[in-house]
């Protein structure tokens, strides 16, 4: 379930969320779910700790050096990914942005206008093509039709004779 007082523009102070109250902490985290809650259900960026080295039944190391383990993991992963962030996330917004305006700006000026020429072309030759085909294909088939309506034969199936063995 989407927490609903965490959503996109929901930190404003002031703003009253679904369930009635308001939010006015501008430091409170987004989920990835208030964007995008199929992203979350198939999420392969889930990297915590325990989903990702999960020891066997059987083998299981000693719970210290288990902890110890966890919490050098976690703080390098958290400050690697936070210093990632500071690094290239404006960065990768901007190439991001602009990969998406133009994309949807040749989707919007280019693309769709060249598919629709090509529809209208398509639909003038598909024209011409029918007319063409009914003056040429038409008497002839036309002709093949008479001729073949007055043959009369019976077909039927009648099996080879069995090949005699030696």
């Amino acid at each position: 379930a989407i927490n609903t007082t965490k959503c996109h523009k929901m930190s404003e102070p002031g703003y009253e969320a679904v369930d009635g109250k308001t939010v006015d902490d501008h430091n409170e985290r987004i989920p990835i779910t208030a964007f995008d809650p199929q992203y979350a259900a198939n999420s392969v960026t889930e990297v915590e700790f325990t989903k990702v080295f999960v020891e066997p039944e059987g083998t299981e190391s000693v719970p210290q050096v288990l902890e110890v383990t966890r919490l050098v993991y976690t703080y390098t992963k958290n400050v690697t990914y936070k210093i990632l962030s500071i690094l290239l996330s404006i960065l990768l917004a901007f190439f991001w942005g602009l990969s998406f305006a133009a994309l949807a700006f040749f989707t919007v000026w280019f693309i769709n206008p060249t598919v629709r020429v090509f529809y209208i072309f398509i639909n003038i030759f598909a024209k011409l093509y029918a007319v063409v085909i009914s003056l040429f294909c038409d008497p002839l088939n036309y002709s093949y039709g008479l001729i073949f309506s007055r043959c009369r034969h019976n077909f039927f199936f009648k099996p080879y004779p069995k090949a005699l063995t030696a």
